[in-house]
């Protein structure tokens, strides 16, 4: 397995994430979870939905057939509409367009009762060259995400190249 990001508290700023949409994007050290402080998303009534999140890339050795999976643990209040608070793998291609996506579980009650673990997991396609980890919140109310991870978890081996000489099978 290969860690692209391993556990960590968001610093102050969220350092290192993209903030996407019109939200209250904050670090807070007063809502934590395994000592590691969160990233906290308040979308206010009325404001407009649009997939507000926080996102961060990575390029570094991205191979297409890898199998990469991010995790994240959220809890949220006042949430008041599916899908809610949740995570989002998207794979890249080297123009920025999306080559594949793939979602955790999508919940208004996602983390309503207390910290879940989110999970997502897929494989980097033929064009794909870049990892994208969005944590996201379309609904109105407060998420709070904490302790991201992305890793590789299998590589395929490639076929050795034998060129043109002959083969017996």
């Amino acid at each position: 397995m290969k860690p692209y990001l391993t556990p960590s508290a968001f610093t102050a700023n969220l350092t290192g994430w993209e903030r996407v949409g019109a939200a209250e994007f904050d670090c807070d050290r007063s809502v934590i979870h395994d000592g590691l402080a969160s990233a906290r998303i308040r979308i206010p009534v009325g404001a407009a939905l649009a997939y507000q999140q926080i996102r961060r890339d990575f390029r570094e050795d991205v191979r297409p057939g890898d199998e990469v999976r991010a995790s994240v643990w959220v809890r949220s209040e006042g949430v008041d509409q599916d899908p809610g608070a949740y995570l989002a793998l998207e794979i890249l291609t080297t123009d920025g367009s999306r080559a594949a996506i793939f979602h955790s579980r999508t919940s208004q009650d996602n983390g309503a009762r207390g910290w879940e673990l989110l999970e997502a997991s897929g494989q980097v396609p033929a064009d794909g060259v870049r990892i994208r980890m969005s944590l996201i919140l379309h609904a109105h109310g407060t998420a709070w995400f904490a302790g991201p991870a992305l890793v590789r978890t299998s590589r395929p081996e490639p076929w050795p190249d034998l060129g043109d000489r002959p083969r017996q099978v």
